[in-house]
C-alpha cells in the first residue's frame, strides 16, 4: 500500500478497532444468548483459527491489519471470559 494510504489508515485505525471490538461483542453476545452450543463453537473456531493464522499474520507489515486482528481477537476473548467460556 502506498505510504499515503497506510497514513490515512492509520488515522483511523483507533476508532476503527474500538467500533470492531464493541459491534463483535454485541454480536456474539447476541449469539449466546440465543444459541449457547453455536456461541461455544464459534468462540472455539476462532481461536483455534487464530492459532493456525498466527505466523502468517505476524509477518503483515500493516499496522492497520494489526490493530484489526488485535481487536477481533480481544471481542472474542472478553466474550469468552463473560460467558464462562475457557480458551
Amino acid at each position: 500500500m502506498s505510504s499515503i494510504g497506510d497514513f490515512l489508515l492509520n488515522m483511523v485505525a483507533g476508532s476503527a478497532d474500538a467500533a470492531i471490538e464493541l459491534e463483535l461483542e454485541t454480536q456474539l453476545q447476541q449469539l449466546h444468548d440465543n444459541n449457547p452450543a453455536d456461541y461455544e463453537a464459534v468462540i472455539k473456531l476462532e481461536v483455534a483459527a487464530m492459532a493456525k493464522l498466527a505466523p502468517a499474520l505476524a509477518k503483515s507489515k500493516s499496522k492497520f491489519v494489526a490493530g484489526v486482528i488485535a481487536a477481533i481477537e480481544l471481542a472474542f476473548t472478553n466474550s469468552a471470559k463473560t460467558n464462562g467460556i475457557t480458551l
